[in-house]
């Protein structure tokens, strides 16, 4: 049981230091210079992380009401 929220508290840091980089990363390039599909690419990988983000959560939710 403590395992399985460790596993989903280190899950969330990694994300939120994924974030972050792909944020400086953006910003150092300047958005407005990036080309179509490096545009595409960081938006889609901005919805996955927040997708698998959520799924981990309600997963952990439904964990703790099933408990």
């Amino acid at each position: 049981m403590f395992f399985l929220h460790f596993d989903y508290f280190i899950l969330f840091l990694y994300m939120i230091g994924l974030g972050m980089v792909l944020g400086i990363i953006a910003f150092r390039k300047n958005f407005t210079y990036l080309s179509r599909l490096q545009k595409l690419s960081v938006v889609l990988i901005a919805i996955g992380v927040t997708g698998i983000f959520l799924f981990t959560l309600i997963v952990q939710i439904m964990w703790t009401l099933n408990m």
